[in-house]
């Protein structure tokens, strides 16, 4: 690909790196659609109508009704404030909308009332690691699998845990422990390839996304993680191909387009990577990545003032974007316009400076020079 030299020296910007992990498991999420050795017909009136509710809330939950769902289990908890199974399916009501505190607390009461829930610790692991508290997540994992030791999707979660707080040769452990106790569980080979990616084991990765595929060959996360790792293998041709298998399951999925497009833009191909990020743009107009990658094409392609308002536009969704900066600085120098050329690329150097990027501040200041001169 040819570039500029001096925008070829320091300011590249590949995209949205993050390998996507796989989703917590629609096992471990499972409601609870009855309550074990209960006969309705043989309950109280009271105990007969908060089941009632209890139903009626899973199937409002089943239909996608989060809401309705809990305005049901509302009502049966008035009925019987001792009903675990309604606090936890509650709970996982309220996860599904993101109020993962809520969530924790309606765990909380259903483990008062049965402290032998291992689903409930399990999901309340899952609440707690989705608001951050990893550790406290893998404490419950712990119980969870004191009470349920032959459970792989509780391996699975505690292992997501590890793998948050940066500990892959635990993470990849439970990864192993719940592919033995069930070697099916496509999410799982997709976790542990990215945990394997993190500690530079590519071929196990690949060997990992590829038996994911081969179980599942819809799984577009598994196509994109893949991409990611050919491409930071050198094999641009194959990332294009597993984004673009990606692309054909999930048409909306933002991050393909972008990688796509930094991948073309790699190659060369400029008005394919231009299209990519169009793409990206229309799926998700507040991506900051996509308009200084577009920036970056439009620049390559002589188009400064195009590539000037792209990066403009990222720092305005963006401002601590050194790289735009940079970028921008150029173009305005490409341009004739030294004011503003020396202006951003200060700025870039004293933001990547402050990211501990001392050698990018430095070249920062090394193109004013060049410019100068």
């Amino acid at each position: 690909m040819k570039v500029s030299k001096i925008l070829g020296l320091i300011f590249i910007l590949g995209g949205i790196f993050g390998f996507s992990q796989a989703p917590v498991s629609a096992i471990s999420q499972r409601l609870v659609r009855s309550v074990d050795n209960v006969e309705s017909d043989t309950l109280p009136t009271i105990s007969r109508n908060a089941f009632f509710y209890f139903l009626r809330g899973n199937e409002r939950y089943g239909k996608g009704d989060k809401r309705g769902a809990i305005e049901n289990f509302n009502q049966a908890l008035k009925l019987k404030p001792d009903f675990a199974e309604v606090y936890y399916n509650r709970g996982l009501a309220r996860a599904e909308l993101g109020d993962n505190l809520g969530a924790v607390e309606d765990f909380n009461e259903a483990l008062l009332i049965n402290p032998g829930y291992a689903a409930a610790y399990n999901n309340r692991g899952n609440a707690r690691r989705e608001s951050g508290d990893a550790r406290g997540a893998i404490a419950d994992y712990n119980r969870a699998l004191r009470i349920s030791p032959k459970d792989a999707e509780i391996y699975n979660n505690r292992g997501r845990a590890h793998y948050s707080l940066g500990k892959m040769q635990a993470a990849i452990s439970d990864y192993n422990q719940a592919l033995q106790l069930n070697p099916k569980l496509v999410e799982v080979y997709v976790n542990r390839a990215n945990a394997r990616v993190d500690l530079q084991d590519m071929k196990g990765a690949m060997s990992d996304y590829n038996q994911a595929l081969q179980l599942n060959p819809k799984d577009y996360q598994a196509y994109y993680n893949r991409g990611l790792t050919r491409r930071e293998l050198g094999d641009m041709q194959g990332a294009v191909a597993d984004y673009t298998q990606a692309l054909q399951v999930n048409p909306d999925y933002v991050d393909a387009y972008n990688n796509r497009g930094t991948t073309h833009l790699q190659m060369g191909n400029k008005p394919a990577a231009i299209a990519d990020f169009n793409q990206a743009l229309l799926l998700n107009p507040n991506l900051a990545e996509a308009y200084y990658n577009r920036g970056r094409a439009r620049a390559d392609m002589g188009n400064k003032k195009g590539a000037i308002q792209d990066y403009s536009r990222a720092l305005k969704i963006n401002p601590e974007l050194a790289q735009a900066y940079g970028n921008r600085g150029v173009a305005h120098f490409q341009l004739g316009d030294r004011n503003n050329g020396t202006a951003d690329l200060q700025k870039a150097a004293q933001m990547f400076k402050q990211q501990g990027l001392p050698e990018f501040s430095q070249r920062a200041l090394e193109i004013i020079k060049k410019f100068d001169n």
